[in-house]
């Protein structure tokens, strides 16, 4: 009780601790960009392209309350009725600076165009990002776009985005703190579950201010996280597979949008596959056959691939069974000659 106490009481404002490593980039072109961080799946900091926004002057918390006061954003916490919590700006902008909670409410919300739709329009999604082959899913696509609204200490505990999907973060308002890890490292004090091909099942992560405190001091250099501060106008792109946890130390503002191009469509293809998205995976097939060739028949080689791998891991496991069970037979005629003896003897 005293740690959670002690975490609401905290001013983040000089939380500020950032590792080198994560290169601040500009005026990069789109071949550039695949070839230095999206093929290797290496995170970056775009400078260049957030303040060139509309929204970079208009997303302050108090602009939001002026223009959108009464609209509703949805938090990602949800209520005694399990439903996600819902405040109008106007009320949400009240709570995140009159809050003392150690885990706040934090707007996450990725219905915010159906609700304000100008806010889809003050933003562009960089043309580095512009293949997106989920987006033949049309309606029946999953969550991808969120506006973000945070006060201090709120954020997000660790995770990998969803459906091998690659991300980019625009921050218009406040800081942020960044603790990632790479693909090949599960976070210290996260709990996960990892299948037999090293596909992570479930895992269970802590808040993120409380792993700050109580897991982060623990850690030998070689185990802390790279650490980034992101400030108003920055663009983090986060590859497909690395683990994030992000603490806000002010009010944020941010919008992010996740992807899938030609550098992350085998891992999206592994992702459906291997969760039992068997349907998601055809109708995926059949949208792109339609609208993408090329990237219709990688899909289909690539599912083919999958179904084979699967066939041939039926039979090897048929295969080991039926060589138990020949042993312990064999084990079981081998006590029943033993048995037979003793009893000869007797």
């Amino acid at each position: 009780m005293f740690k959670k106490w002690y975490r609401s009481m905290q001013d983040l404002r000089s939380f500020e601790y950032e590792t080198s490593g994560v290169p601040r980039v500009s005026r990069m072109t789109k071949q550039e960009f695949v070839d230095n961080y999206d093929r290797p799946r290496r995170p970056c900091i775009f400078t260049d392209i957030v303040p060139n926004w509309p929204s970079f002057n208009s997303w302050s918390p108090d602009q939001l309350v002026e223009r959108f006061g009464d609209c509703v954003l949805k938090c990602a916490q949800y209520n005694i009725d399990r439903d996600r919590v819902k405040m109008t700006v106007a009320q949400y902008v009240h709570y995140m600076r009159n809050n003392n909670d150690d885990s706040p409410l934090y707007v996450f919300d990725s219905g915010f165009a159906d609700r304000i739709p100008q806010l889809l329009e003050e933003y562009e999604i960089p043309e580095y990002f512009w293949v997106d082959y989920f987006s033949v899913f049309g309606p029946k696509r999953p969550p991808f776009r969120w506006v973000i609204l945070g006060p201090q200490r709120s954020g997000t505990s660790f995770h990998v985005d969803p459906n091998g999907t690659g991300a980019w973060n625009a921050l218009l308002h406040g800081r942020k703190r960044w603790a990632i890890y790479p693909p090949d490292i599960i976070p210290p004090g996260i709990r996960a579950t990892v299948d037999k091909d090293g596909y992570i099942i479930d895992f269970k992560s802590p808040n993120m201010l409380k792993w700050y405190y109580e897991v982060y001091p623990t850690l030998p250099p070689y185990l802390r996280p790279i650490e980034i501060i992101q400030r108003k106008g920055d663009m983090i792109y986060v590859p497909p597979g690395w683990w994030h946890g992000i603490v806000n130390i002010d009010e944020t503002v941010s919008c992010t949008q996740n992807f899938v191009n030609e550098q992350n469509l085998n891992l999206a293809v592994d992702f459906l596959y291997n969760q039992g998205e068997k349907r998601m995976l055809e109708f995926f097939q059949h949208r792109l056959q339609q609208i993408t060739p090329e990237a219709y028949k990688y899909v289909k080689r690539k599912t083919k691939k999958l179904e084979m791998a699967d066939r041939l891991r039926i039979v090897e496991e048929q295969e080991e069974r039926i060589r138990n069970l020949e042993e312990q037979l064999l084990q079981c005629k081998r006590k029943n000659k033993e048995f037979g003896r003793t009893i000869a003897t007797v």
